[in-house]
């Protein structure tokens, strides 16, 4: 008889401390905070037609790195029209083209205009670089798939429209 009292404590702590457990594992669960979208292990891959372009986003990449280490960045540059067939086909998350260009009729990409400096770009291999004629500001248009907008190039592109020394930035 003491045996099976016995058991039946022993039955019974258990029962109680797997509910107990289950209580606890749904409060901290209750406390975690929401997580945030990640763009961890995540990459951006920018398009642009003008590596001048490129070099004047040197600033703003620098910052989009530093918050987000995880992020790999890539550039890659072509025509209008390669890089327009690179977004279509998402090998590009987001692509600079000059703000004179034509879209083609394309209804789910979205468009920001925007003005960036060209700045000159150093040529790794022979110490040479390439610089513009002209200094200044340029009128690029940004455009992405709508609804294709991964993480990375959400944060990347909100970077840009909040950015301390806001450009011009148009619907």
């Amino acid at each position: 008889m003491r045996d099976i009292l016995l058991l039946a404590a022993v039955a019974a702590a258990f029962v109680f401390g797997y509910f107990v457990v289950r209580r606890l594992g749904r409060f901290l669960d209750e406390q975690q905070p929401e997580p945030r979208h990640s763009t961890e292990g995540e990459s951006l891959r920018i398009g642009v037609t003008d590596p001048m372009v490129a070099a004047g986003l040197s600033d703003d990449l620098d910052r989009y790195s530093a918050a987000h280490p995880g992020t790999s960045v890539s550039l890659l540059s072509g025509t209008e029209t390669e890089l327009m067939q690179a977004l279509s086909s998402r090998k590009l998350d987001v692509a600079f083209i000059p703000e004179e260009s034509e879209l083609p009729g394309q209804a789910h990409t979205l468009v920001r205009e925007i003005m960036l400096c060209r700045d000159a770009v150093p040529e790794n291999r022979s110490g040479l670089s390439l610089a513009p004629l002209s200094q200044g500001e340029t009128g690029q248009k940004i455009v992405w798939l709508e609804r294709e907008l991964t993480p990375a190039a959400n944060s990347f592109l909100e970077l840009l429209r909040t950015k301390s020394a806001a450009p011009v930035w148009k619907a």
